[in-house]
């Protein structure tokens, strides 16, 4: 579901690949 949040969003992906960890991966 994070995953498409991205897509959806790309902004909203870099803000959370900041602040989670686990979004850290596929932040690069």
């Amino acid at each position: 579901r994070k995953k498409e949040k991205f897509w959806q969003n790309k902004l909203e992906f870099r803000w959370r690949c900041n602040t989670e960890f686990d979004l850290v991966v596929e932040c690069i």
